[in-house]
């Protein structure tokens, strides 16, 4: 069925998803198979070698096993996790910052300070984040996440500070543009 035919639900006009928007889908299809996959994640840890959103899925795989996800460099992950939430054009593999994270922001919160620098980078970024689906849409329709507001999110969580976040975009300015003053930006 096309988003279409659902009137109550939005999704960016004219969008499509992009490459690695259904990568939580897809890491959990390929890593369910636990038969196979500690030899399949061991072979997948060689070919990590690119730092950026390329790399996303494999990365997201190799995490379920937990000696190759451990011999990957923390500044390697942030490098890619970074990358794919900037190139992103939809924002379901993130979560909703102020409800849940996805598998792949928990993973660029537990590479801690490795990713403080990449998210710094992304806070000028007011470009939208849209998410697909009714119930997450509707929380987009509210808040009007933008690529800074998840990277000062996740920059919080890296640090250890539970934030209420605000449904004002220019409330959450202020909060990162503090941020920017202490760095000089």
């Amino acid at each position: 069925m096309l988003p279409s035919q659902y009137p109550d639900c939005w999704a960016p006009t004219g969008s499509t998803v992009g490459a690695y928007e259904g990568a939580n889908a897809r890491e959990r299809l390929v890593s369910g198979r636990r038969g196979t996959g500690g030899p399949a994640a061991a072979e997948l840890r060689p070919s990590l070698s690119k730092a950026d959103h390329s790399a996303l899925l494999g990365l997201m795989v190799v995490r379920h096993f937990p000696a190759q996800y451990a011999s990957v460099d923390p500044a390697f992950k942030a490098a890619v996790l970074t990358d794919a939430l900037r190139t992103s054009r939809t924002f379901d593999t993130w979560g909703i910052p102020h409800l849940y994270w996805e598998q792949s922001a928990r993973a660029l919160i537990e590479t801690g300070d490795a990713a403080v620098e990449p998210l710094e980078g992304l806070l000028l970024d007011t470009r939208p984040a849209p998410v697909w689906g009714c119930q997450e849409a509707a929380q987009y329709a509210q808040y009007r996440y933008r690529v800074c507001d998840y990277a000062w999110a996740l920059l919080n969580e890296v640090r250890g500070r539970k934030v209420v976040i605000s449904k004002v975009p220019e409330d959450r300015d202020r909060l990162i543009a503090a941020i920017l003053g202490k760095k000089g930006k």
